[in-house]
Formats: structure tokens, C-alpha cells, sequence
């Protein structure tokens, strides 16, 4: 299922890099497989997997900066991000009040790349209630 998706999206990439279907499927399918990691108690696997959807969806706003879709996937993502909490190498190497910037940050992440869509889709229903979400 998603490993196949994101083989599949990888080699369209590779035939065509840049393609934004391709792009949005990738970081799409990569969002699923980390939700279901964060489900199954495998933050580590989500967040690495969160971790290059990030990119690619960055990469994709980055290229087509008019895709309303690409815009609120990048705000799924760092929403999601700032859900989950990857185990640190040692617990006395991480205070716990940098784990609550690092989520502040990921959910001011989100806000921006929602108001991003919004921005270029103001008549999407969602993309106010994803909005609302990060305030």
C-alpha cells in the first residue's frame, strides 16, 4: 500500500523531478505512512518520515508557489510534526521546554502554510477551519 505509493511517486520524480502531482503524492504518502506510525507507537519512524514529507513539500511550494494543495499539505505536515514527539537520544540532554518550542514552532509552521492557501484559495471552506485549528 503506502510503500508502493511512495515507490511509485519516486520514480515519477525520477522520470520527471518537479512533477507537482508527483510532489503533493509523495509528501501525501509520506504524511499517511507517519500517521500510521504515530499510531502504532513508532514516533522515531513518523518523525523521520514527517521529516521528508517536510522537504518535499517545501521543495514543491518552493517550485509551484501558487498550489493551493501543496500549501495545505506543507501545513498538515508541520501540524503533524508538532504532534508527535521523537524520543531523544537521553532525556537529560533535552529539557522539556525545548520539546514545547519545538511543537510552538511546528504549529506556527502550520498557521503560516495555511494562511499561505488561504491566501490562494480564500473561498476553500477547510483551509479556514485549518486556519482556526493553529490559533
Amino acid at each position: 500500500e503506502l510503500p508502493a505509493a511512495e515507490g511509485a511517486f519516486g520514480a515519477a520524480l525520477a522520470l520527471q523531478g518537479g512533477h507537482p502531482t508527483a510532489m503533493t503524492g509523495l509528501a501525501a504518502t509520506l504524511l499517511s505512512s507517519a500517521r500510521r506510525a504515530a499510531a502504532q507507537g513508532a514516533p522515531g519512524m513518523a518523525a523521520g518520515d514527517l521529516q521528508r514529507a517536510a522537504v518535499v513539500a517545501k521543495q514543491c511550494t518552493g517550485l509551484h508557489g501558487n498550489l493551493h494543495s501543496a500549501w495545505k499539505l506543507r501545513g498538515d505536515i508541520a501540524l503533524q510534526q508538532g504532534a508527535i514527539t521523537p524520543p531523544s537520544a537521553s532525556p537529560a540532554d533535552e529539557p522539556p521546554e525545548f520539546r514545547w518550542q519545538a511543537r510552538l514552532d511546528a504549529v506556527a509552521a502550520a498557521r503560516r502554510a495555511y494562511a499561505h492557501a488561504l491566501h490562494l484559495r480564500p473561498t476553500a471552506g477547510a483551509a479556514w477551519g485549518d486556519t482556526a485549528v493553529t490559533l
